[in-house]
C-alpha cells in the first residue's frame, strides 16, 4: 500500500511512496486476492474454454473470486468478478488455468 506525494502528482514520473507491504502468501490466506484471467477476441481461445475454466474452478474450491478481464478489438475493457465462482489461489489451480489459456493470461490480483 502507498501513494504519491502531493508535489509529484502532476509529474510525468511521480515517486510512489510505499507505506506498507503484505506478503502474497498472507493475502492468499486472508481472502484478499482474486484470480484474474485476461481474455480478448483475438487471443485464439475458443468459447468452449469457459466450460474447462469452470471445471478447474470447481476442482479447486477456495475463497478467491474468479475475475475475467476482457479487452475488445476496439480497445474497450471490461472486468467481471464472479460472486459465485471462487477457487483456491494455490499453485495447482493456477497451473491448470495457465496451461489452458496461457501463462501470461492468468494472474493473482489484490481485491480492492
Amino acid at each position: 500500500k502507498g501513494g504519491y506525494g502531493k508535489r509529484d502528482k502532476a509529474s510525468d514520473n511521480p515517486t510512489f511512496i510505499v507505506e506498507s507491504v503484505t506478503r502474497l502468501a498472507e493475502l492468499r490466506t486472508t481472502g484478499q486476492i482474486a484470480v484474474a484471467i485476461d481474455l480478448a477476441p483475438d487471443a485464439g481461445i475458443a468459447a468452449a474454454v469457459f466450460g474447462d475454466i469452470r471445471a478447474i474452478v470447481e476442482a479447486h474450491p477456495g475463497s478467491a473470486p474468479l475475475e475475467v478481464r476482457w479487452t475488445g478489438l476496439d480497445g474497450t475493457r471490461a472486468r467481471m468478478r464472479s460472486a459465485s465462482l471462487t477457487l483456491s489461489p494455490g499453485t495447482p489451480a493456477l497451473k491448470e488455468l495457465r496451461a489452458l489459456v496461457g501463462t501470461e493470461r492468468v494472474q493473482l490480483v489484490r481485491m480492492a
